[in-house]
C-alpha cells in the first residue's frame, strides 16, 4: 500500500510540474514561452508534420520576433503588442522588422492575414483563446505560418474553417489596454500602409 501511494505521488508529482503533460493545466506566462519555444524546436528539427501550414506568408530578413497580432478599428488596424516574457522586435528605421525566420505571433481575435501581412487570397485568423492559450503560429522561411498551440479557427476565402485547440467556446480575445503595441500596419483607402 505504502509502495503505491508512493508511485503515485511521484507521478503526480512529475506530471504537475511538468508543464506540457496537462492541456487544462494553467500555464505560467514562463511556461507559455517555454512551451512555444520546445514545440517551434520540434517542428524545426522534425517538420511540420500534421500541423496546420499557413502557406503564402514569407520570412524576411531580419531576426525573429514574438508578440501578439490584433486588430482594431473594424480590422484596419493590426496592432502587435509585447504580452508574453521575452516579447520583443527590432526596428530598421523606425520601421518594426516582425516577419523574421523563427518569429513567433500569438493572434487575438480576429486578424485578416491579407491585411498588412501578407498578399491576397490569404486566411483570416481567429483567435479565440485568452492570455494563456492565444492562437499562435512560428513563421518559417520556405514554409509559412505552422500552428504551435492555442485555441481559434482559421477562415480561408473559400469558406474552409480549420479549428484548431480544444474548446470550441470562445475565451474573451481582447489584449488588455495597458500592454505596449504598436500599429503595424493601417488601411487607408483602399490601401494598406505598413509602418
Amino acid at each position: 500500500m505504502k509502495k503505491t501511494f508512493f508511485i503515485l505521488a511521484v507521478f503526480i508529482a512529475v506530471v504537475s510540474l511538468h508543464p506540457f503533460a496537462i492541456a487544462e493545466q494553467t500555464l505560467s506566462n514562463e511556461q507559455i514561452v517555454a512551451e512555444e519555444n520546445y514545440v517551434a524546436s520540434s517542428i524545426l528539427e522534425q517538420g511540420a508534420g500534421d500541423r496546420l501550414v499557413i502557406k503564402g506568408i514569407y520570412a524576411q530578413e531580419g531576426p525573429p520576433c514574438a508578440g501578439t497580432i490584433s486588430s482594431k478599428l473594424g480590422g484596419k488596424a493590426l496592432i502587435f503588442s509585447l504580452e508574453m516574457p521575452r516579447d520583443g522586435f527590432e526596428s530598421l528605421d523606425a520601421k518594426p522588422l516582425l516577419l523574421g525566420n523563427k518569429s513567433i505571433h500569438r493572434f487575438a481575435g480576429e486578424v485578416r492575414l491579407g491585411g498588412g501581412l501578407g498578399g491576397e487570397g490569404l486566411p483570416t485568423v481567429i483567435g479565440e483563446g485568452g492570455k494563456g492559450d492565444r492562437l499562435t503560429f512560428v513563421l518559417l522561411e520556405g514554409v509559412g505560418y505552422v500552428y504551435l498551440r492555442g485555441k481559434g479557427k482559421v477562415v480561408y476565402p473559400d469558406g474552409k474553417i480549420v479549428k484548431l485547440g480544444k474548446s470550441e467556446t470562445p475565451v474573451n480575445p481582447e489584449i488588455d489596454d495597458g500592454l505596449p503595441g504598436v500599429i503595424i500596419s493601417v488601411m487607408l483607402g483602399e490601401n494598406w500602409t505598413t509602418f
